[in-house]
């Protein structure tokens, strides 16, 4: 009898320790991914904005549809927050905004009247207008050379949000300030020379340790593609003219450039 009570007890701790630790994990996920933002950027502190850039979009996204900043700035305005989340998550179009402390907040459109916000690739919040917004399709252009920033004339800038299903991916490769403008101050310019796709999985990214451990874990080598299509090296950032500049890590010494109108170049370190 002593013995059946005794693995009872056993049993029984066991369970509120599972309890526990799944009632923990689930706060701290709510906490991580479902809290809003506690400040939300006003109209007048936008310095910039941009819809993605055509190599940033998502494959499942509409073709070229874009929204204009007006429209962004009335979500702004007038929006409300909403936790019933709209039943797709098929976005519509995406982008980013810089504020006048030099930070970025990415957002997706989900539908004409439904914008998510993510402030610093964090939290993130929905909003909702009264009025719908109308998205307009952008005609395809030629494929243009980018004029590459000067250096001292950033502004803003912030490492990209990996997203799937209203969550953020905290396993991320990210870069500083510091390490982009030396890009734009010792890089090499090469211009678009056509389809140069194949540069973007050449060399090697230094990838943080603890993304090394979790692609041990699954058995994939650090060099795999993974490291570009699970945990990406990417980003934005802004000018004084309020142009934006999205930018991708293809190795360590090589920095892709492009803007919302598809121009682009790449950037070569010695």
């Amino acid at each position: 009898m002593k013995k059946r009570t005794g693995l009872h007890h056993r049993q029984s701790a066991m369970a509120v320790v599972v309890i526990f630790v799944a009632a923990r994990c689930f706060a701290d996920f709510v906490a991580v991914f479902y809290n809003p933002p506690r400040k939300l950027p006003k109209p007048d502190e936008i310095i910039a904005f941009a819809n993605d850039s055509p190599s940033g979009r998502h494959k499942l996204l509409p073709p070229n549809m874009r929204i204009q900043k007006a429209d962004l700035l009335l979500f702004l305005s007038q929006g409300f927050v909403i936790t019933n989340f709209p039943p797709s998550q098929d976005y519509i179009c995406t982008g980013v905004i810089f504020t006048q402390n030099g930070h970025g907040v990415w957002w997706e459109l989900i539908n004409d009247s439904v914008l998510d916000l993510t402030p610093c690739g964090k939290n993130f919040c929905s909003l909702s207008i009264e009025h719908p917004c109308k998205p307009k399709a952008l005609e395809p252009s030629e494929k243009k050379p980018l004029m590459v920033p000067r250096a001292d004339d950033v502004v803003g800038f912030e490492n990209g949000v990996w997203r799937h299903n209203g969550i953020s991916n905290p396993q991320r490769i990210y870069l500083e300030k510091s390490q982009v403008i030396n890009f734009l101050k010792n890089g090499k310019v090469h211009s678009y020379p056509g389809k140069w796709w194949a540069a973007r999985f050449e060399g090697s990214i230094t990838l943080p340790e603890q993304i090394k451990r979790r692609l041990s874990i699954y058995g994939d080598h650090p060099g795999s593609l993974r490291k570009y299509l699970d945990y990406g090296a990417n980003g934005a950032f802004a000018t004084k003219d309020g142009k934006v500049f999205f930018w991708e890590l293809w190795a360590d010494n090589r920095l892709f450039l492009e803007d919302e109108d598809g121009a682009t170049c790449l950037l070569a370190l010695p």
